[in-house]
């Protein structure tokens, strides 16, 4: 399906150090404390309601209590690939884990464990389920690691992905890092951008639109 392309800058804010942060009324500035053990870590994580979650450390995709306790070992890969996301897809049967050593994404039946590769965008760094059912959204980029000697980057771009086929369709393509993404249930594409360099200055981050029936700004 061809897809048209309408895109606006929606936002623009980078928070600065917690010391300097003015909250808002009825909320105050507290100690940051980690509430899960994949925050701050390379696991990449996604929750289930009850509260339990998966957990893919390039290595192996666990099944988690909300304690943190393994109740399953679903998957072990042979070879280690850093984590980028972990999706559950909507009726909770099938998981897409991303990785960004060689750019594979995998889907893996939950139930049984089976793993196949699905698609290959090097450098992958978050996926986004579509509204439209078998399909997603896959932020990426290519970037040199050196951050002291000034950051060189390919496009960042958006691609669209058949999770029947593992066909892509690029859709978005822009600088600077790729940020998270987020589809709301109008069918609107939000896209983090970040700035070519690191470290981000303040007040350097955008937050883009894609829709494909209107594009606004957020107030």
């Amino acid at each position: 399906m061809q897809l048209s392309l309408r895109i606006a800058i929606v936002a623009a804010t980078l928070a600065a150090p917690a010391a300097a942060q003015t909250p808002g009324a009825g909320y105050y500035v507290a100690n940051t404390e980690i509430r899960s053990d994949t925050c701050g870590s390379t696991v990449a994580s996604s929750s289930f309601l009850d509260g339990s979650y998966l957990a893919y450390d390039g290595w192996t995709l666990d099944h988690l209590s909300a304690g943190g306790l393994v109740l399953d070992r679903i998957t072990t890969f042979p070879v280690f690939g850093f984590a980028s996301f972990v999706r559950v897809s909507g009726d909770g049967s099938t998981a897409y884990l991303g990785e960004s050593s060689f750019g594979v994404i995998y889907e893996v039946d939950l139930a049984s464990g089976a793993t196949a590769p699905l698609a290959t965008i090097p450098g992958n760094y978050d996926l986004a389920l579509d509204v439209t059912p078998g399909f997603a959204y896959v932020a990426s980029n290519i970037f040199d690691a050196d951050f002291g000697a000034g950051v060189v980057l390919s496009p960042n771009e958006i691609n669209r992905l058949d999770l029947a086929t593992g066909a892509t369709e690029l859709v978005a393509s822009f600088t600077g890092f790729s940020g998270p993404l987020s589809v709301n249930e109008f069918g609107d594409l939000f896209a983090g951008q970040l700035p070519e360099t690191f470290t981000f200055p303040p007040d350097s981050i955008r937050a883009l639109l894609r829709s494909e029936e209107h594009t606004s700004e957020l107030q």
